[in-house]
């Protein structure tokens, strides 16, 4: 995995949000 800064913080968030809209689907 890429160690960012401002690369991981947004590809986290995503990743959180997806998984979420997915678990409540």
């Amino acid at each position: 995995m890429i160690r960012d800064r401002m690369g991981v913080k947004p590809l986290y968030y995503m990743l959180s949000a997806a998984g979420l809209i997915l678990g409540q689907s």
